[in-house]
């Protein structure tokens, strides 16, 4: 047979007296003075929410719980991260993202989304020294002159000839330009090499 169901009423008055600390004899010699005969197993269910009807209202009353992801671009990480992108030669964005305890991903997003930067190449480039610049004055004249109305074309310049080992392998660095700002002149890296290994082709 089917247990029968307290009203609402009795349950609400055992919850009453149980905020009051009162041992389950005493609750149950409370009801009885009001002419409500209830067993301390009911009284211990009520207490302890044992039931489905109970365990419904226990889910309902319940604040909803939300899993968010953790958001990354804080203010203190944005900062960090466009002080690195503001540097001369400024960290890869795997090193970035482990300075910054973040993914990969999240860094590209944070420079793309929100500093709003691009990322540029420097065009490598070799040092010239001062007796370099010297010789290229005083003999570009000459050779402006060898040049001209066409005459280059029976030449074939340095750049054409020699092919650079080292240069061909050379990892470019990087710089970062933001979009609100004006383009600037392109930055170069330099190469301290006067002559590097090189073939003839």
């Amino acid at each position: 047979m089917p247990r029968n169901k307290i009203s609402d009423d009795i349950e609400g008055v055992v919850k009453y007296l149980l905020t009051k600390k009162y041992s389950y004899s005493v609750i149950k010699k409370e009801l009885s003075e009001m002419n409500l005969n209830v067993s301390r197993s009911t009284i211990s269910r009520i207490a302890n929410k044992i039931g489905k009807q109970r365990q419904l209202d226990l889910l309902n009353n319940q604040k909803p719980k939300f899993n968010r992801r953790r958001h990354v671009a804080t203010p203190t990480i944005v900062r960090r991260i466009t002080s690195y992108i503001s540097k001369e030669n400024p960290p890869t964005v795997r090193l970035m993202a482990a300075r910054c305890n973040i993914s990969i991903g999240a860094v590209f997003k944070i420079i793309r989304d929100v500093i709003h930067a691009k990322c540029r190449k420097k065009r490598p480039v070799h040092r010239l020294y001062l007796a370099v610049i010297e010789n290229r004055r005083t003999r570009g004249w000459r050779m402006y002159h060898r040049l001209c109305n066409e005459r280059y074309k029976n030449y074939v310049t340095t750049d054409e000839a020699w092919f650079y080992l080292d240069a061909s392998q050379d990892i470019r660095d990087i710089y970062y330009v933001r979009s609100n700002e004006l383009p600037d002149e392109v930055k170069k890296i330099q190469q301290n090499d006067l002559h590097p290994v090189a073939i003839m082709v």
